[in-house]
């Protein structure tokens, strides 16, 4: 259906804000989702890699109240 596509990336950077704590100047965090791709002519194979990211978002969601995922 036209409705269900959407896009794909690779690679997505995330600018966190600056954590003092953590260090002096903004940090980035890179996701990354990438398929297996097989040996071809003298290229070795690369194997698959897949990166997870928890995003807080202002939305509510019945699933999470009251679980650590709410985010409070």
């Amino acid at each position: 259906m036209p409705f269900d596509g959407f896009d794909l990336f690779k690679r997505v950077r995330l600018m966190l804000p600056c954590i003092p704590e953590a260090s002096p100047t903004d940090l980035v965090n890179i996701v990354r989702a990438t398929p297996p791709v097989p040996a071809r002519h003298r290229s070795p194979a690369e194997p698959p890699h897949l990166d997870f990211a928890l995003i807080r978002t202002g939305e509510s969601n019945i699933r999470t109240d009251g679980t650590a995922l709410e985010g409070k």
